[in-house]
């Protein structure tokens, strides 16, 4: 039947991001997140956008997303809700120096004892 755009494959769960305000801090400064400003005019609310990777397996597979896959989606800062967008392969929201960039900052987090 038909579903919501955001409800998985037959019998999966839906696509969602359950990350706190926190949970996504740590995600950007381990350098598995990277975020921006979606273009905002006097009439729209502020609205932003978060790709992410490898931050729950489980949301991950929903998104059908695999190890290393960054995941983007539209954030509504008034509602703390994540609305899925696509991968970044498709949307390329996330540029290949930024994620070297995200790269390198994780191996460096993994240095830190």
């Amino acid at each position: 039947g038909l579903g919501s755009e955001d409800q998985g494959a037959e019998g999966c769960p839906p696509c969602t991001l359950t990350l706190t305000h926190q949970g996504a801090f740590n995600l950007v400064s381990s350098g598995r997140g990277f975020s921006g400003g979606i273009g905002r005019s006097a009439s729209e609310s502020p609205r932003v956008w978060r790709c992410v990777r490898d931050w729950d397996v489980e949301e991950q597979l929903a998104c059908g997303a695999g190890p290393g896959d960054l995941v983007c989606f539209e954030y509504a800062p008034t509602t703390g809700i994540y609305k899925i967008m696509g991968l970044n392969s498709d949307l390329e929201m996330v540029s290949e120096s930024a994620m070297a960039r995200g790269r390198a900052k994780e191996l460096e987090g993994a240095l830190v004892v």
